[in-house]
Parts: structure tokens; C-alpha cells; sequence
């Protein structure tokens, strides 16, 4: 896999290579999975408790934790939370240590460095000589039965789909070819400008976008490539392609979208799996990859939502594909757009990784994201022979991989995936077909199976039973693969049985939850999982943006929020038939007042003292009452009660010659909270 030093977290996809077999100026890479770099990040995803851009106070503090001269907000991304560049870059790892602390504050929900994203995909080669007999992977003539290939053939007497079912690819584009040409709605092109740090406001530029621009309306693949002299840093952008890899352009999203809907039976080139589905092309990749917050930008408009300065979605898809993937576990910002295609309805398809390792959604090195996020259906890749690819990415714990499906062997022809591609080695220039392998080439096997999937269906099926029927009708993986459920899955997609065998019954088990507070003087509050019907594990949404994935069953959890309000806390109970219904609670989240700041005093006559306050932070509930304390060393006490209304009181009968401090503390329906820090010592006067 190579890196790439274009921007944010700079989480490198693996692409490994993607170099044509032709002549080229730039290497191929043959296929090894090479650890990725710790690589520079010049913007973070900042989500603040008030649903604003991010302040000045929040920007003061980015730049104080991160170690750099300034920071800027950009925009407010889909879901709310701001994209804020940084002056200068910094290491990610320095960048995930400056979140978490900036996290921290009780004025951030949550905060996460704009990461970096690549194709997950291999090796492509570009024959002259095009057919479905290519298409092992559809259906594997080489056996009486198909193989270990997904089995498409057995479902087209069922359905080829249906135009209004739309899958959208995010990923690099799509070029203009002969088998697409009539395949396609309306897209978009969600690739940013890039912020270039400068001593004032960042200077924005194409960069990754390399078609003269930032979003548009045109998703077309303008290419790619990245020359020797961008990956050396001795090109005119400076080294913002420095150690990318050199390359020729990918036409990534065109091989992923020809495998899904390449037109059948015009007697030209190859057949997609849902040939009479639509694709609508969106772009959230270009040279090198892509950031974070423009790929979860694409899953809120391809799903149906509404993304600030793009214009309305007049064809949401039933189905995302995300041939992409980087390094650590799910990002928040990922999570949040992911719930928001899943509550319209939306199916989410993504790329286990090509990294060749187990997979875990709780650790920052061993993730692979948007594969390891809640809800979506992870896919390794299969060979011919129906092994685990040895490039593909395995599970370690339950639920990281959902299935698995052809990504090809990784041999070239005969034995990687054929479909669409260009002989553009920088910009297009003509029509072609190509192999190429990865779990780039796996996943729109899956979507493409949930597109004829939905479109048979006489109402549409949630996502959950989705999921539910692919696994439970995938093909077994062969003894001598060595796989289990955990590792590669539930079996190989087996599109044929999914459209044919009659649905199982499903029983998904039952969410529900109890809660109670930590105490009366904090915002936590501890929940436990009273889910039934043997869930495997539990997913906690606790409503201000945090997120527990994958956490064992009737466990106790504890969150302590960082504002008193009502939030909505979701917990989703999981087993193999999928998620069942959401158990939802709205709670108050309240707490005796805050400590009060230090009170002043004034002197009076009569061995009295005028003590003076400001009202703390109430917690969620009124103010009650104050209690006010004078104390003298070896002296009793003396307090009173003060109406919630007062903010000075005045205690009376304190000792001659005795110096005093005093104290104020707050209460509310649960209590008093904690005392304030003492005042200024005193005498009292006669």
C-alpha cells in the first residue's frame, strides 16, 4: 500500500498500485500490502455542544493543542459539525491527541482529524478482447454449479432490477464509456478544495480535485494519476503529493460501476450484475484519496439528505457503495452520516481493507473504516477456489466482517474481477475493460446484490433485513479455507439463493435498557442492557455523539455528559438475523448545581458581613435555595438559608477579633451541590 501527504490524518485506502499493466511512466505495484504512514493532517472535524461553527474560542484552543500558529473554520459539514484548517500540518498521530484533548471541553461534543481515504483496489490489466465469459465471478463455467462465483445468472429470470433503484458509488468518478452510457443518473462531485496553510486565511486549491475546481455538479474522473515529480515533491504544488506513490490514474470508479450496472445484451462488452438497476456516480476521491468530511458529505446526499451548497438529491439511492477504506476505528463524523442513510432506509456496503490483517473496530491501528462502523455490511474478498483472499482483511471479534465476495486471486486475467475501465494513463482517452483485484471489487458484488435484492422486494427491506438475507443464504466456504464466521464471515454471496430460497424466519433480538445516575452531584448516568432474544453484542448511541460499538450483552456502561439536557439514548441489540427494532429513551440529564465562584464580602456593623455571589450553572433544574457559611478557626460556624432570588445576603453574630471566610453553596430538587472556594478573610467589625 502506498501513502500519499495530501492533507488531514492522511489515513491511507490501500490501493495498492493500481499501475496499468501498459506502458507507463509510473511503476506498478504488484500487490503487497505495505503499512501505511503516519502522514500529515491540516484540518480537523469539530462538533461544538451548540451546534455552531466553531468559535474563536474553540480555533484558539485547536491551534494551542495542536501546536500551530492558527486555525480557521471553514464550513459547517451535513450533520452540523464544522471542518477547521490548521496553519500548518501536523503528524495524525499528534492530531488524534490534540482531538481527544480538544474533546475534553465542555464546549465540544466531539472532535476528530479530517482523515484520508484510498481505492481499495489492485493490479489492473487491459486486454483487447472482452466478454462475459470473463466474468468467473458472475458465474464460474469451470463448475457444474457456478463455482464459488456470486451466481447472478440464477437470479435474472427473477429480476435484472429496476431503474428506480439506485446505487451510489462513492468513490473516484466515472468516465464516459460505451457499457455506461445509459446507466447512469445524475451525480455529484463532493471533492473540496484543499487547504493550503498559509500566515493568514488558507489558501484553497484544486489539488486533489485535478479538474480545475471544487464541488460541482459533474462527477466525471478527470484521472488520478500522480506523477514522479508530485511524489518526490519536486513539482509546482510544493510537495503536497510528496510520497503518494507514483502512479498512473485508477478509473476506480468506473471498474466498480461497471460491475454493478454495465448494460446486458447490447452485444458489446461485459454484463453487470443489476444491469436494468441505475448508478449515480459521486465523487469523493481524487489523486491520492480523499478527506474524511468530503466522503461523509456524499453518504448524507446519496442517502437523501441535505448537504449545505449541493443542491437537492432528485434520485437517493437505495444502496452506498464504499469501495474505500482507513486505518482506526470508526470516525464519530462517519458513524453520525451512516445513521442518517440508515434511518431514510439506506442500505451501506463497504470494503473490509486490503491490508492482509485482522481487523478490529475499537483499536486506532487495527480498524478499517467505514467497514468497522455500526449498521454496515463489511466485505472481505473471496478467490476462485472460495478462500479468503490473502489480501483481504480478516475479523478478529464477532460482526467485523458480514460476508465475503470474488475480489479476484490477484493473478491477472482468469483470475481477478473484469469490468469497465479507461487507457487514459493520466487524463481519459478511450473505452476499455480491465482486471483488477481487491476488496474494491468485492463490495459492488454486494451492492449490486441488494439492488436486484430491492428491487424484487413488493416493499422495500430495511437495512437490518438486508443484511439478515444475504448472510443466511451466502455459500458455505470451502474446508480447506480455514475460515470461520468470525474471520471471513457468514459465507460467499450467493446471489442466486438470496432472490430464490424462501426468507427465514427472523428473529432479531429485543433492545431495552435501564438507566440510573452516578450520583446526584454528576451528569453520568450508568445503563445497563436488559436485551433479550440472545442478542451477540449491543451498540450505545447516547444522543450527544458518542457512540459504543459492538459491546458485550447485559453489560453496564457509564457517559457523563457534558451538558444538562434531554438526550435521546439508542441502544441496538444485534445477532446473525441483523439488528432488531431500536430501543429508545429520552432522559433528562440533570445534576445538583455547579460550584459557585468565589463569593466577595463587605464588612458591616455590628459583627455582621454582607456576602455576595453569582449564580452557578443550575445543572437542568432551579435553583432552590444558598446556603451561605461564615467560618472562624476554633469558632462555630455561622450560616443561613438564602431565597434562590438573592444573590447577597447578609450573616449576622460573628465573633469579635476572629477572622473569617465565607462560603456559598447551591441547591436544587436533588441537593446541594459542592461548596464554592473560600473569600477573602476578614475581621468582624463591632
Amino acid at each position: 500500500m502506498v501513502t500519499c501527504a495530501l492533507a488531514s490524518g492522511v489515513i491511507s485506502i490501500p490501493a495498492d498500485g493500481l499501475a496499468h499493466a501498459a506502458a507507463s511512466s509510473a511503476a506498478p505495484n504488484t500487490g503487497g500490502a505495505i503499512a501505511a504512514a503516519d502522514h500529515p493532517v491540516r484540518r480537523l472535524i469539530i462538533a461544538t455542544a451548540d451546534g455552531r461553527p466553531a468559535s474563536a474560542a474553540v480555533n484558539a484552543a485547536v491551534a494551542r493543542l495542536s501546536g500551530t500558529r492558527a486555525a480557521t473554520t471553514m464550513r459547517q459539514l451535513a450533520g452540523g459539525a464544522s471542518l477547521v484548517a490548521l496553519s500548518s500540518s501536523v503528524s495524525s498521530s499528534a492530531a488524534r491527541a490534540a482531538a481527544r484533548a480538544l474533546a475534553l471541553r465542555p464546549d465540544v461534543i466531539f472532535a476528530e482529524p479530517d482523515l484520508w481515504a484510498r481505492p481499495t483496489a489492485t493490479s489492473p490489466v487491459v486486454p483487447d478482447d472482452p466478454s462475459f465469459t470473463s466474468q468467473w465471478d458472475l458465474w464460474d463455467s469451470a463448475g457444474a454449479t457456478g463455482g464459488y462465483s456470486v451466481k447472478a445468472p440464477a437470479a435474472w429470470g427473477t429480476t435484472t432490477g429496476l431503474p428506480s433503484i439506485v446505487v451510489a458509488v462513492i468513490d473516484t468518478g466515472v468516465t464516459s464509456h460505451p457499457d455506461l452510457v445509459n446507466q447512469l443518473v445524475q451525480g455529484y462531485d463532493f471533492v473540496g478544495l484543499d487547504s493550503i496553510p498559509t500566515d493568514s486565511t488558507p489558501d484553497l486549491q484544486p489539488y486533489t480535485a485535478n479538474d480545475g475546481d471544487g464541488r460541482d455538479g459533474d462527477p466525471s474522473d478527470p484521472g488520478d494519476w500522480v506523477s514522479a515529480a508530485e511524489d518526490a515533491g519536486t513539482d509546482p504544488t510544493g510537495g503536497f503529493f510528496s510520497s503518494c506513490g507514483a502512479q498512473d490514474s485508477t478509473w476506480h470508479g468506473t471498474h466498480v460501476t461497471g460491475t454493478i450496472v454495465a448494460e446486458q445484451d447490447n452485444a458489446f462488452g461485459i454484463s453487470g450484475i443489476a444491469p436494468s438497476a441505475k448508478v449515480e456516480p459521486v465523487r469523493a476521491m481524487g489523486k491520492c484519496g480523499g478527506y474524511l468530511s468530503d466522503i461523509n458529505d456524499s453518504i448524507v446526499w446519496a442517502s437523501g439528505g441535505i448537504v449545505s451548497g449541493a443542491p437537492a438529491n432528485l434520485h437517493p439511492a437505495s444502496v452506498l457503495n464504499l469501495s474505500l477504506t482507513g486505518d482506526g476505528p470508526c470516525p464519530t463524523s462517519t458513524q453520525s452520516a451512516i445513521n442518517d442513510a440508515r434511518s431514510r432506509g439506506v442500505t451501506v456496503v463497504a470494503a473490509a481493507g486490503n491490508e492482509a490483517r485482522g481487523v478490529s473496530a475499537t483499536s486506532d491501528s487495527a480498524g478499517s473504516w467505514p467497514a468497522d462502523c455500526v449498521g454496515v455490511i463489511s466485505v472481505a474478498a473471496s478467490t476462485r477456489a472460495g478462500e479468503l483472499a490473502w489480501y483481504s482483511n480478516f475479523g478478529t471479534v464477532a460482526g467485523s466482517v458480514t460476508l465475503a465476495a470474488p475480489g479476484g486471486d490477484g493473478t491477472g486475467p482468469g483470475g481477478d474481477i473484469y469490468s469497465t475501465l479507461n487507457t487514459g494513463t493520466t487524463v481519459p482517452d478511450e473505452s476499455a475493460f480491465g482486471w483488477y483485484f481487491g476488496t474494491s471489487m468485492a463490495t459492488p458484488h454486494v451492492s449490486a446484490a441488494v439492488a436486484l435484492m430491492q428491487s424484487f422486494a413488493s416493499t422495500p427491506l430495511t437495512p437490518d433485513a438486508v443484511k439478515a438475507r444475504l448472510v443466511a443464504t451466502s455459500t458455505s466456504f470451502p474446508s480447506s479455507s480455514g475460515c470461520t464466521e468470525v474471520r471471513c464471515g457468514a459465507g460467499i454471496l450467493n446471489i442466486g439463493r438470496t432472490l430464490s430460497d424462501p426468507p427465514p424466519p427472523l428473529t432479531a433480538p429485543v433492545a431495552s435498557f435501564t438507566a440510573a445516575r452516578i450520583s446526584p452531584s454528576s451528569l453520568g448516568l450508568r445503563f445497563t442492557d436488559r436485551s433479550t432474544s440472545g442478542p451477540a453484542y449491543v451498540t450505545w448511541s447516547f444522543g450527544d455523539g458518542a457512540v459504543l460499538a459492538r459491546q458485550s450483552p447485559g453489560a453496564t456502561v457509564t457517559h457523563v455528559y457534558k451538558v444538562a439536557k434531554a438526550y435521546k439514548i439508542t441502544l441496538l441489540a444485534h445477532n446473525v438475523n441483523g439488528f432488531g427494532a431500536a430501543f429508545v429513551r429520552t432522559i433528562s440529564v440533570t445534576a445538583t448545581p455547579a460550584t459557585p465562584p468565589r463569593p466577595t464580602i463587605r464588612t458591616l456593623p455590628i459583627r455582621s458581613v454582607l456576602v455576595s455571589w453569582v449564580a452557578p450553572v443550575n445543572n437542568g433544574l432551579p435553583i432552590l435555595r444558598y446556603l451561605v457559611r461564615c467560618s472562624s478557626p476554633g469558632m462555630s460556624s455561622r450560616f443561613v438559608i438564602a431565597r434562590s432570588s438573592l444573590r447577597a445576603y447578609t450573616v449576622a453574630g460573628l465573633g469579635m477579633g476572629n477572622r473569617y471566610t465565607c462560603t456559598v453553596t447551591a441547591g436544587n430538587a436533588l441537593g446541594y451541590g459542592h461548596i464554592s472556594g473560600p473569600s477573602l478573610s476578614f475581621f468582624a467589625k463591632a
